[in-house]
């Protein structure tokens, strides 16, 4: 038997198409790897982002810290310097040396005015404030009165750690 024949021939394929087709794939390739490199390098933007970030917070209250402990230990500082004037004083009164003992006792209520956080030190300064040393013969209120101070102060600084 033989094959029915059919008048109809199937029509070449064209060039142009097959052609056109390719240029569409790659097109379409090309914008999928481009939109592929897109998101990576927002994701990959995204994440280095978050990470710097965080270390910025994390170096903030680090600083945060730091600076608590400094100003922490510059106020003791400070206090040790008005404490050691207190002494100063007492020692130029024993000399009798009143105009200094009254320069040490202006410095140790400036120093402990920029000695902030302690309701005791703040009065002790305001009683150093008030305090005059005239010359005299007898040393003895003026010692006592400066050794009070210096009790009370002691009292009032808490031991170092």
């Amino acid at each position: 038997m033989t094959a029915p024949t059919s008048d109809k021939t199937a029509a070449p394929a064209s060039d142009g198409s097959g052609r056109g087709r390719a240029i569409g794939i790659g097109i379409a390739a090309a914008a999928l790897a481009l939109g592929g490199a897109y998101g990576t390098g927002r994701y990959q933007g995204m994440v280095t982002t978050d990470a710097a970030e965080k270390r910025a917070a994390d170096r903030e209250v680090e600083k945060k810290r730091a600076t608590g402990e400094f100003d922490a230990q510059r106020d003791r500082a400070i206090r040790l310097e008005a404490r050691r004037r207190l002494d100063l004083a007492l020692r130029s009164v024993e000399e009798r040396n009143f105009g200094v003992a009254e320069q040490h006792l202006a410095k140790a209520k400036a120093l402990l005015a920029r000695a902030k956080g302690d309701a005791a030190l703040d009065k002790l300064a305001a009683d150093i404030g008030e305090a005059k040393l005239p010359a005299t013969d007898d040393l003895s209120a003026h010692r006592d009165k400066l050794r009070s101070h210096l009790l009370a102060f002691d009292a009032a600084l808490p031991l170092a750690d």
